[in-house]
């Protein structure tokens, strides 16, 4: 079929959808992005001549029709229409695959995908899906299509064959786009480029049905068609949007505490730490969230502390990306302590964690929640506090900064240590320390503070993120789907962190399974190999650990049980780096920050 260049006479919303459907090639390489319909948002936006053949609907003939003829634009409806078997063999002929990316909304390995792709050479659109509401059931369904299992986010795909996260993508998308200015086809897309490279896979079943995978359209119906309603997150999600949150909200549940230099000190119950602290005033500079008080005296609901939370959260996460590098995903964490969405807004919100309850809690309440706590205050403290980049440094930083949490009922001072340690793992000592975080008379008892010994998941490992390049992803964690999401991560972080050589009879893991070897038990390479998603590295792990095997007596067990007990396991080196382009050194101390 040849291209249809549109009549003179028809009205600017007729053009633009003619364009699109028809490939008029001089009409479509003029237009404009700015002024067109809904059309021109789709995948093929911009595209260079193609024929129709060549061309996927973004959306079904049915809807095309009905908003044409929305937007007054019966006359070329009735054409659609009339030609609508045409339009729908089109749809699943042969096609230039489209590049999809699932995404989160606050995801900066997601921003600097994107960014990258946006200002190539040869920019081309691009579909993306966020995945943020229900992500349990998303991530799972994620796993299924992706050549890896993997369940986090970006994952690319080229038509429905999956091209990995953002670093495998970005060499993909560097290798295609190498020599462009010389290549005499530089008018060819991204896309297109990139199934050229990938179609040399050569002969053979394996690379026929990778080539027939880059022909097939993505399925994003499967993602649309979960049950959105459910987003995964606790249900009163609505009280504390963080979408709602701006100066308005902030004077309607906050106001300033004018006495917070002491106001704390003298009031609060024994704080939780392995240092004491020789004056209010140095108390009161180390707690991050004093300097206003909440309207209310009331305790939340362990439901409602922890949508405030990922709330919070969410809100510094989307002030994070404002001020991120997206080439180099660094950010700025200077610009963001001048930020007004950082200094009028998130700063004096979080002083509603006063109100957070933290006794008499169950497990299943407590472990999200503290959790979720955990992240904010850590990425939190960056901003407030600095950085710390040396060892001394960082055993100092997860005892200095705190939260003060549980005010209606006498308050208690919390930092990254005692939320840790003393509560999240039932008040082992951490690596490095002498002493326990929580002091006796609130590590026992009924309503403790700590979980109990039977109570630690030791997966909260694979959760917790002190902001170093080897820590965890950040995700938040709801009550009603934590254990879930508990295991999603710990497939994420174990696929990046173990590597097994059945014939060293080796497995190399994060040192994090060594700093916490007393929570992990002797079985953690049991342990392990439970955890990982189904993929090659935990099939050569269960094949050294003698998974599957059927011993015919009690003399072969025992061999097993030796050869696996001999088996080494190795630390991988632990990245401490922080993605900071701009910050403050931290120093303990009064507060004080020493400048990069």
């Amino acid at each position: 079929m040849t291209s249809t260049a549109p009549p003179q006479n028809v009205t600017g919303a007729e053009v633009t959808v003619r364009k699109k459907i028809f490939g008029n090639t001089e009409t479509m390489m003029n237009c404009s992005p700015t002024t067109t319909t809904p059309f021109a948002i789709g995948p093929y936006r911009d595209r260079p001549s193609m024929e129709i053949a060549r061309v996927v609907m973004p959306i079904s003939i049915e809807m095309t029709v009905e908003i044409i003829r929305g937007k007054g634009g019966g006359r070329l409806a009735t054409r659609i229409e009339d030609n609508c078997d045409i339009m729908n063999a089109c749809e699943v002929a042969d096609h230039t695959p489209i590049l999809t990316l699932i995404t989160t909304s606050t995801c900066p390995h997601c921003l600097r995908l994107k960014h990258h792709i946006s200002s190539l050479p040869s920019s081309t659109p691009f579909k993306q899906i966020q995945i943020d509401a229900n992500r349990v059931e998303k991530a799972r369904l994620l796993s299924t299509l992706t050549f890896n299992n993997a369940s986090s986010v970006p994952q690319v795909f080229l038509g429905n064959l999956s091209l990995g996260g953002a670093d495998e993508t970005i060499a993909l998308v560097n290798r295609v786009i190498g020599g462009v200015e010389a290549d005499d086809s530089g008018g060819r897309s991204l896309e297109e480029r990139m199934y050229a490279e990938l179609s040399e896979f050569g002969e053979g079943e394996e690379g026929r049905a990778k080539e027939a995978k880059m022909r097939e359209i993505f399925p994003a119906e499967l993602f649309a068609n979960t049950n959105d309603n459910d987003n995964g997150s606790d249900k009163v999600v609505g009280e504390w949007d963080h979408s709602r949150f701006d100066e308005e909200f902030v004077a309607k549940h906050v106001q300033a505490n004018a006495n917070s230099a002491k106001a704390t000190s003298s009031s609060l119950l024994p704080s939780f730490f392995s240092l004491n602290f020789k004056s209010s005033m140095a108390t009161t500079q180390k707690q991050l969230n004093t300097a206003h008080k909440p309207n209310s005296n009331t305790l939340l609901t362990p439901e409602s502390a922890n949508s405030l939370v990922s709330n919070l959260k969410t809100f510094l996460s989307t002030i994070e990306l404002r001020h991120t590098d997206p080439p180099t995903s660094k950010i700025d964490y200077l610009a963001i302590a001048s930020d007004p969405s950082y200094t009028e807004v998130f700063a004096p919100l979080t002083s509603l964690l006063q109100n957070l309850p933290l006794f008499n809690l169950p497990r299943n309440e407590k472990i999200p929640l503290l959790t979720n706590l955990y992240n904010l205050m850590c990425a939190h403290a960056f901003v407030a506090h600095g950085i710390p980049f040396e060892a001394l440094q960082r055993l100092q930083y997860f005892d200095y900064s705190q939260y003060v949490l549980n005010v209606p009922n006498g308050g208690v001072s919390l930092s990254l240590n005692g939320i840790e340690n003393g509560v999240l793992r039932g008040n082992r000592i951490a690596p490095y320390h002498l002493t326990k975080s929580v002091k006796k008379g609130w590590a026992t008892g009924k309503g403790a503070l700590p979980l109990a010994d039977d109570e630690v998941d030791e997966r909260i490992h694979f959760a917790l993120n002190c902001g170093a390049a080897s820590c965890p992803i950040v995700k938040s964690y709801s009550i009603e789907n934590w254990d879930e999401e508990f295991g999603l991560g710990a497939e994420g972080f174990l696929r990046e962190n173990v590597f097994t050589s059945t014939e060293e009879r080796t497995v190399r893991v994060s040192m994090i399974l060594k700093w916490y070897a007393k929570d992990f038990g002797p079985e953690v390479l049991d342990k392990i190999y439970d955890w990982m998603a189904d993929s090659e590295e935990k099939d050569k792990l269960g094949r050294l650990l003698d998974k599957g095997v059927e011993f015919s007596n009690e003399a072969e067990r025992l061999a097993s049980g030796k050869r696996v007990s001999e088996i080494k396991i190795k630390y991988l080196p632990y990245d401490w780096g922080i993605k900071a382009s701009k910050c403050v050194k931290f120093r303990k101390g009064y507060g004080k920050r020493v400048g990069l």
